[in-house]
C-alpha cells in the first residue's frame, strides 16, 4: 500500500508487520554484512524473516554463545552485523556481552523478551534484558511494532557514534507476534540516513594491538571510566539521532522517556507494552500523567528528574522484579525524587494485567501513598 510523504519528500509504505517482522524488515533495509543466530521462542521468526530477504547472510550458530563471538569477530574485521535472542539464549550469551562493549564494538541485538526458568515458561516480561544491565548494552524498551521497526534503523547510527552495542527490547508475542500498521521506508532512504560503517576499531594486521588492555589496576579503572562517559554521551546521541530521524522520515519519536499529559500532579512511570493500557487509563484519570521509560540504558535520570520535581504522586508500574531487591525500575528511580513513590508488581511472567483492577490500585496508591509494594495478584 502506498502511505505519505514526510516533509523531506520520504515515501512510507504502510504493512501490516508483527514485530519480529519489523525486525527484519528493519535490519534488511539497513543492509548488514553477515547475521549469525540461533533460533528459540519467542525470537526464532527474526531468522526466518531474514533467511526470507537474504538468505546469504544467515548463518545458524550451534549456541547463543557462539552467536555473539561470531558477531564480535565481524564488527571487528568492519563488517555491521546484527542478531537476536530471548531468555535462555540471551543467559547463554550473558558472558560474551561485556566482550562485546569492552571492545567497544557497535552490534544491534534484537531480544523477543520472554522470562526464564524456573519455574519454566513462555510468557513476557524484560527480566531476561534488564539481568544484563550491567553488561555496557544500551537498551532501548519499545512499545508497539512501529518503534520496533524505527529503533533498529536508528540502533546502527547510535551505536556506530558512540562505539557501543544497543539492545533493542520487544515483549514476547505482545509485540513479536502481534500484528499491527507500521509504516517503513525505501531501503536506499534507510541507507543514507544510516550512512556507511566506518568502524573507528577495527583489527588491522598492519597496526596491531591488544582490545583487551593490561586489565589491571588503574588501566581497568580508567578503561570503564571511558565506557561509563560514552554511555553518558549516547544520551544526547538517541535524542540527536530520533529527532534526524522525525525530520526525514515524518514519524514522531520518544527519545529518552515519553511523556503523557505534563504538568500533571501525578504521574504513572511505566516501560514497554503496558504503557498502551495506562495511557488509556491516564485518559480517564484527573490530575493522573504517564512517563514511559524509553532507554533502560542509558537511565536517563536528568529527564525524570525534571519531568516529576513538581509531582505529589508517582507510582511505578514494573513488570521485572529482582528479587531481594524489588521492581527493577522503582529501584532506579527511589533515589531521584523526594516525591512519594509507590511500587505496583503488574504483569510479571506475561500476566493479563486489566485496566479496571489497575485503576484500582492506582486510586489505592494515590490514598495510602507511599505504598512500599503491593503486587498485582493482591486483590
Amino acid at each position: 500500500m502506498s502511505g505519505r510523504m514526510s516533509e523531506k519528500g520520504y515515501k512510507a509504505d504502510i504493512k501490516s508487520l508483527n514485530g519480529n517482522e519489523a525486525v527484519a524488515h528493519s535490519v534488511h533495509s539497513v543492509g548488514v554484512d553477515l547475521i549469525p543466530i540461533y533460533p528459540i521462542t519467542p525470537q526464532t521468526e527474526i531468522g526466518e524473516f531474514l533467511s526470507a530477504f537474504e538468505k546469504e547472510k544467515v548463518i545458524e550458530m550451534e549456541s547463543e554463545h557462539s552467536v555473539m563471538m561470531f558477531a564480535l569477530g565481524v564488527s571487528l574485521a568492519g563488517g555491521r552485523t546484527f542478531t537476536a535472542t530471548s531468555s535462555q539464549g540471551l543467559l547463554y550469551m550473558s558472558e560474551c556481552l561485556p566482550y562485546v562493549s569492552g571492545a567497544r564494538a557497535p552490534i544491534v541485538m534484537a531480544v523477543s523478551n520472554r522470562v526464564f526458568a524456573l519455574p519454566w515458561s513462555i510468557e513476557s516480561d524484560f527480566s531476561d534484558s534488564f539481568y544484563e544491565r550491567d553488561s555496557g548494552w544500551l537498551q532501548i524498551c519499545c512499545k508497539n511494532a512501529q518503534e520496533v521497526y524505527d529503533y533498529i534503523i536508528k540502533a546502527y547510527r547510535i551505536a556506530e557514534s558512540v562505539n557501543l552495542p544497543v539492545m533493542i527490547n520487544l515483549e514476547g508475542f505482545y509485540l513479536s507476534h502481534t500484528k499491527e500498521r507500521v509504516e517503513t521506508n525505501a531501503i536506499e532512504d534507510i541507507k543514507k540516513f544510516v550512512g556507511k560503517y566506518n568502524p573507528k576499531y577495527k583489527l588491522d594486521v598492519t597496526k596491531p594491538y591488544t582490545f583487551a588492555g593490561q586489565g589491571l589496576g588503574e588501566n581497568y579503572a580508567k578503561f570503564k571510566h571511558i565506557m561509563s562517559t560514552a554511555m553518558e554521551k549516547s544520551e544526547d546521541i538517541i535524542k540527536t539521532v530520533s529527532k534526524d530521524y522525525s525530520k526525514k522520515f515524518g514519524r514522531t519519536q520518544s527519545d529518552l522517556i515519553e511523556v503523557k499529559k505534563p504538568e500533571s500532579k501525578n504521574y504513572i512511570v511505566c516501560y514497554g507494552y503496558i504503557s498502551n493500557l495506562i495511557e488509556c487509563l491516564i485518559s480517564n484519570l484527573k490530575d493522573w500523567g504517564m512517563i514511559r521509560v524509553v532507554s533502560f540504558r542509558p537511565f536517563p535520570q536528568s529527564e525524570i528528574q525534571r519531568a516529576l520535581h513538581k509531582t505529589e504522586n508517582v507510582v511505578v508500574i514494573d513488570n521485572t522484579y529482582s528479587v531481594g531487591g524489588g521492581g527493577v525500575v522503582f529501584k532506579e528511580i527511589d533515589g531521584l525524587i523526594g516525591t512519594k513513590k509507590s511500587s505496583i508488581i503488574a504483569g510479571v511472567g506475561g500476566e493479563t494485567v486489566s485496566l479496571n483492577k489497575l485503576k484500582f490500585f492506582i486510586e489505592k496508591c494515590a490514598k495510602h501513598s507511599p505504598i512500599k509494594e503491593v503486587w498485582y495478584q493482591d486483590v
